[in-house]
């Protein structure tokens, strides 16, 4: 059997604690958790990826809606209203940059306050 190594770590108790909890409800030790990513950072190539997507924050997946939810209540209304006023809403882009759109606006609104 290879020889053995400890690591020390600093963190807070509560991190400690917490982790320690959510590890033990899927079956995993610190220990056996710290060796299964030590395991996939030693194999490298492709596998460095899925250590890296552990240890980044990921964004939330989007949930999914229920026919009764209240915010497809509310789209069905706006597109009820849209349909009978003739109102043509076009997609809108997740990612758009919104800055130069926002700043128009303020600007148009200022000259509209300043009567310039």
């Amino acid at each position: 059997m290879e020889a053995t190594v400890q690591m020390n770590t600093r963190m807070p108790r509560s991190l400690k604690e917490a982790g320690t909890a959510a590890l033990a409800e899927i079956g995993f030790t610190p220990t056996k958790a710290i060796n299964a990513l030590w395991e996939k950072a030693a194999k490298r190539g492709k596998d460095l990826d899925e250590v890296a997507a552990l240890l980044v924050e990921q964004p939330e997946p989007v949930r999914e809606l229920a026919e009764d939810d209240p915010i497809i209540t509310i789209r069905q209304m706006i597109d009820d209203f849209c349909d009978d006023y003739g109102i043509v809403l076009g997609p809108f882009p997740r990612d758009a940059d919104l800055s130069e759109a926002i700043a128009e606006e303020m600007w148009e609104r200022m000259e509209e306050r300043c009567g310039a």
